[in-house]
């Protein structure tokens, strides 16, 4: 989703949370990081070097928001995918933080 507010993604995983039975939050921003670059400290999810063919952006279009999971080349040593592209993922760490990896 986007055009979410810090606030909204907070109530959703409070309301999975109810709903599931299991407690769902929004990662700190260490936690993001890690996932979408790993732990050597790389700039993008998959190296050092950027890659318009491994992300949605600016560079290669397509100049809108794209399906989870269209660019697996893209994914993280964690393979998370889509952790560079269009949008911006928000973390628990202090209101209005947001993580930009690769952006």
């Amino acid at each position: 989703m986007v055009m979410v507010s810090q606030a909204d993604a907070n109530a959703y995983a409070a309301w999975l949370s109810r709903r599931t039975g299991r407690v769902w939050r929004l990662p700190s921003e260490p936690e993001w990081e890690k996932a979408a670059r790993g732990a050597d400290g790389r700039y993008f999810p998959w190296g050092w070097k950027f890659d318009p063919s491994r992300l949605n952006s600016r560079d290669a279009g397509p100049f809108d928001t794209t399906p989870v999971g269209r660019y697996g080349a893209g994914a993280s040593p964690y393979r998370v995918l889509d952790g560079a592209g269009q949008v911006f993922e928000w973390t628990a760490t202090a209101a209005g933080s947001r993580s930009a990896c690769g952006r």
